[in-house]
């Protein structure tokens, strides 16, 4: 599937998954890791296609860590932090048997969680099958490979054939002892006992390591390289003895959990231990994890469009998503919250206003529509029938003895349909096209208002011009230097000014703010994947989209790139069944993005042409705007 497609499914289904905690996935940069509450994978190029096995390890990777943020108990962590200080083996123990425990408890709770699982069980232990061999002497160091094949151990019964693969690497007395603790995994409780267990299996790796070691001038032996790393490995997975973990990627098997910062809350609960690496003098397996398994995945250029075209953004961390119920601290930390200061504070009478100066226009909308609606049901009959119900226009020829004066009900067509409107807020829309734009969907509103129609309607623009509504982390950033990686900086704002399921008069003082709100940059092409991913979950049979817009993407980035992303997301709906309009709204720059495509310069364009073609789309005839030149893909 497409990456647009599957970053919005992601976040869904995690949303789903952790509905006992708020639980939010984000796209940023190239880095992995969990803070309490969010889970982050890399940002990934919009315009890639997202393979099964590729899509696997990124949701293996989310169940995993929205597992920590579910089961674990990081107060655990933070009471035995003296314990683990300086104490590498204990901490790396602990992450294994924890991360053995959560994984059992993620299966019972989602059942789609073991195959997720499996792809990245596959993924990291190949890693480790191509770098280690079965005669490499480090695996005959309990304390090396001690902890990792806890997690091997732990994942019998769902890991796939790699994980049977590196379990057989194990000597006969090491597979035993690790089999024995994981068994007694399954008794634990809770993370307090896990880390008991943790206890005892670090001192079991101990006395295994010195019994398999002869002293050497009083002295213990070393096993493995220095730093216990492994050459070749492919990304930078480890940390040197005094290095931080700058992008808080989890160790091992995504385990690592910092004690001191751990929290369920917004601190960072994932990282390298703090412990004062120097006092370490035991070397520990943790070359592999998860997160190697995502460093896997970002290889591929085409994830981060290194090759073909590219559109990646650099964050969807500050990304929002309005209406006028958000209270005022909804997206505090991201600044002013928009949709609660303008769309939940404009009257109706605002929209009735409106209403009141083109009443004429709307009447002349509704009634086309209407007729339309008549004229369908009229042909719900069939004449000229032998049986059936006597048809009042053919008495004459009833007097006169003929027997085809009957008609019978056909099977009808309901009205079994969904349309979206969404409309530009972008700033070049201030002004007469923003006044524009609202009159339309104020048209369009009170015209199919009474059809029975499911109708939304949405906005979309980027907040980066106003410092207010930019965090200070982007806006630091502005530059060249990022442009290089990614194509959209600036957060993306998605307005909810009408639902599916919410009545008009509950809605008119927000579709009335549309106005008011036209103010920031505009990235077309993420802006009409998200609407139409609420359109297609809809359940009507068919489905219509109209996207009101001025003019084309434009932001801070790669211009190109926001443009060949439009034209991709607008090509993809349009082969689906879903039917497709741009308006353009006194500009006529849709017809370079959208195949079919009308603009409306004045309301007599509205009443005319916009909404004839409306009626016919409505009614299950396909869109026919042959008064415009078709889009140029070649283009």
């Amino acid at each position: 599937m497409k990456a647009n497609n599957f970053t919005n499914e992601l976040a869904k289904t995690s949303s789903v998954f952790g509905r006992k905690k708020n639980i939010e996935v984000i796209f940023e940069g190239d880095g992995a890791k969990t803070d309490g509450s969010k889970v982050y994978l890399p940002a990934i190029n919009m315009q890639a296609d997202v393979s099964d096995e590729q899509a696997a390890i990124m949701r293996g990777y989310v169940d995993h860590e929205a597992g920590h943020v579910r089961h674990t108990d990081f107060q655990v962590l933070r009471d035995n932090r003296e314990k683990m200080q300086g104490n590498k083996l204990l901490h790396s123990c602990a992450n294994a048997l924890e991360d053995v425990w959560l994984e059992q408890r993620v299966r019972e709770e989602y059942e789609g969680a073991e195959t997720n699982l499996r792809a990245v069980s596959t993924a990291v232990n190949s890693e480790f099958i191509k770098h280690v061999k079965h005669d490499d002497e480090r695996l005959r160091d309990p304390v090396w490979v001690g902890p990792v094949a806890a997690t091997w151990a732990g994942r019998k019964d769902y890991g796939g054939d790699t994980n049977e693969e590196c379990l057989a690497m194990l000597d006969d007395e090491m597979h035993e002892m690790i089999t024995d603790i994981v068994k007694r995994v399954d008794g634990c409780k809770d993370s307090r006992d896990v880390f008991a267990l943790a206890e005892e299996f670090e001192g079991k790796l101990r006395g295994a390591k010195a019994e398999r070691e002869e002293p050497e001038d009083g002295e213990e032996g070393e096993t493995g390289d220095e730093d216990g790393d492994i050459e070749g490995v492919v990304g930078d997975t480890t940390r040197g003895k005094d290095e931080g973990d700058e992008d808080g990627a989890s160790k091992p098997e995504g385990s690592d959990v910092d004690a001191d910062d751990a929290d369920d809350s917004t601190d960072d609960a994932r990282g390298d231990s703090t412990a004062d690496e120097a006092d370490v003098d035991d070397d520990v397996y943790d070359d592999f994890g998860v997160d190697t398994a995502l460093k896997k995945v970002m290889e591929d250029p085409d994830m981060t469009g290194v090759k073909g075209d590219r559109y990646r953004p650099y964050t969807t961390k500050y990304d929002t998503w309005l209406h006028r119920s958000d209270g005022p601290t909804k997206y505090k930390p991201k600044g002013r919250n928009k949709g609660h200061n303008i769309m939940g504070k404009v009257e109706a009478s605002e929209y009735e206003k409106v209403l009141g100066e083109m009443s004429g226009v709307v009447n002349m909308c509704r009634r086309k529509l209407e007729r339309a609606l008549i004229a369908k049901q009229n042909r719900d009959w069939d004449n000229a029938k032998e049986s059936g119900r006597l048809d009042t226009r053919r008495l004459t020829a009833a007097v006169a003895g003929k027997v085809n004066v009957f008609k019978t009900r056909t099977d009808r067509d309901e009205m079994d349909t969904a349309l979206t409107l969404l409309v530009d807020l972008s700033g070049s829309m201030c002004g007469r096209p923003i006044y524009m734009a609202r009159q339309v969907v104020i048209a369009f509103c009170e015209a199919l208002d009474r059809t029975g129609i499911k109708y939304e309607v949405l906005g979309f623009d980027n907040s980066f011009l106003h410092k207010s509504s930019c965090p200070s982390e982007l806006m630091s950033m502005r530059g060249d230097y990022w442009e290089r990686d990614y194509d959209r900086l600036e957060p993306l704002n998605m307005a909810v000014f009408k639902h599916f399921d919410e009545r008009l008069y509950e809605c008119k003082g927000s579709i009335a703010s549309i106005v008011h709100m036209a103010q920031g940059n505009n990235t077309d092409g993420e802006a009409v994947a998200l609407a139409h991913d609420r359109l297609k979950a809809r359940a009507e049979k068919r489905k219509v989209m109209m996207v009101l817009s001025d003019g084309e993407p434009a932001a801070e980035g790669n211009r190109g790139a926001h443009h060949k992303h439009l034209r991709s997301i607008t090509s993809a709906i349009e082969a689906t069944s879903t039917d497709l309009i741009g308006i353009g709204i006194m500009s006529a720059a849709v017809e370079r993005f959208y195949k079919h495509h009308v603009v409306v310069r004045n309301l007599d364009d509205l009443q005319g042409v916009v909404m004839g073609e409306l009626a016919k789309l409505l009614l299950g005839d396909r869109v026919v705007l042959d008064h415009t030149k078709l889009i140029d893909h070649a283009v």
